[in-house]
């Protein structure tokens, strides 16, 4: 693996860096400007040169030659958190039946049409998730490829979040006993309904008031009701309130909310793995910070995918995105049919010792150049102390 040259060359960048800075200490930003540019052009470099490489050892490989004929190269270019990568890989063509492959691709499970890294991809979902399409799309380094919102969408659009609902034991759905919120038992595994206690406490509150001087022992006679499973009394309550109470309506509410959602309202107060309910906080910061705060145009699929993403995010943080994207890959790889490389046995053996022999190379002119590094360096904070200017 050649990467010397480009060792050398990081090196030398970073000299150049650290003595310009040192001619003038105010220039700080423009330092680290440099060393971030200098190191991130490495570190794509050398994912070129080691995707190379392994394209190589796969090439000389006995087992590779028995199955297939090197038919020619191509380069092909990755989009990378690092910028640009592009590589060399062989094309091959199967012996037995005629088709042509790429072995390193195909090994390296990369989609034929891909043309992001899956950590890029992973990038692009966590910029999406707090911003834009288009900014998520500008910042995305790249060199000589375009990515456009539209691309960026796509991808957000192709994620699945879905839980594995064999592991649910129960989930509760809260609310204030609107259609809309019982339904979501229809829809999700293992579900029950629950009514949220601010809205039960605000129809237990209010008709409590009607009674004037006997609220409070009104209000403690319903949740006496409640927990005790007494429908019956709460309704001889009702109708004698009906025939006293200074305002009807707020009476007949909140009869009406507990008849409606009486196993709901005996569950919120029974259950004890019933917490309470958080569901403002979450549409406010979860989905509304991102969807509707600020005017937007939402398709049913992207709206649907970003809300799991944004909850995804906040679950599991942003480092679990990228089994996001593993997981889309292999379910695209499943619907493709079988690549050439099923079954195949790259025998490692037979290429790891020059692999080995090139790494002792390295490693050896790495020590080298730490030591003048070190060197370098001391010179240079000898120098800096002398400049008396400078103090």
């Amino acid at each position: 693996m050649d990467i010397i040259s480009d060792l050398t060359e990081l090196i030398t960048e970073i000299f150049d860096a650290a003595a310009e800075f040192h001619e003038d200490l105010t220039r700080l930003d423009a330092l680290e400007t440099r060393l971030t540019k200098a190191g991130t052009s490495f570190v794509a470099k050398s994912l070129g040169k080691i995707l190379e490489d392994a394209d190589k050892f796969i090439m000389e490989d006995p087992h590779r030659k028995d199955l297939y004929n090197i038919q020619r190269k191509l380069v092909r270019c990755l989009i990378t958190c690092a910028g640009d990568v592009c590589y060399e890989r062989t094309q091959v063509l199967n012996k037995a039946d005629g088709t042509y492959h790429f072995l390193l691709d195909e090994m390296m499970k990369l989609l034929p049409d891909e043309h992001f890294t899956e950590g890029a991809e992973a990038r692009i979902l966590q910029d999406a998730a707090e911003a834009s399409y288009s900014k998520a799309a500008e910042r995305i380094s790249t060199g000589n490829q375009t990515v456009s919102k539209v691309t960026v969408m796509n991808k957000v659009h192709e994620i699945l979040k879905n839980y594995d609902q064999s592991a649910l034991k129960r989930v509760y759905i809260s609310g204030d006993g609107g259609s809309w919120i019982r339904n979501g038992t229809d829809h999700i595994a293992k579900s029950v309904f629950v009514a949220d206690r601010f809205h039960l406490m605000k129809y237990i509150n209010a008709a409590a008031r009607q009674m004037l001087d006997d609220g409070d022992e009104v209000k403690g006679k319903i949740y006496k009701y409640i927990y005790k499973n007494k429908p019956g009394k709460l309704r001889k309550l009702f109708r004698r309130m009906k025939k006293s109470v200074s305002g009807l309506d707020p009476v007949i509410a909140c009869e009406s909310f507990l008849e409606n959602n009486w196993e709901a309202v005996r569950r919120a107060f029974t259950d004890k793995k019933v917490l309470g309910c958080s569901a403002e906080g979450h549409v406010s910061h979860i989905y509304s910070d991102r969807m509707s705060s600020r005017p937007m145009a939402w398709s049913e699929t992207g709206a649907d995918r970003m809300c799991r993403l944004r909850c995804f995010i906040k679950s599991y943080g942003t480092s679990k995105v990228i089994d996001l994207v593993k997981a889309r890959r292999e379910r695209k790889q499943r619907e493709l049919l079988p690549t050439g490389t099923d079954g195949i046995a790259i025998s490692w053996e037979t290429v790891r010792p020059k692999y080995t022999k090139a790494q002792l190379e390295t490693a050896a002119y790495a020590e080298r150049l730490y030591a003048e590094l070190s060197s370098t360096l001391t010179r240079k904070q000898i120098s800096i102390r002398l400049h008396k200017s400078l103090w």
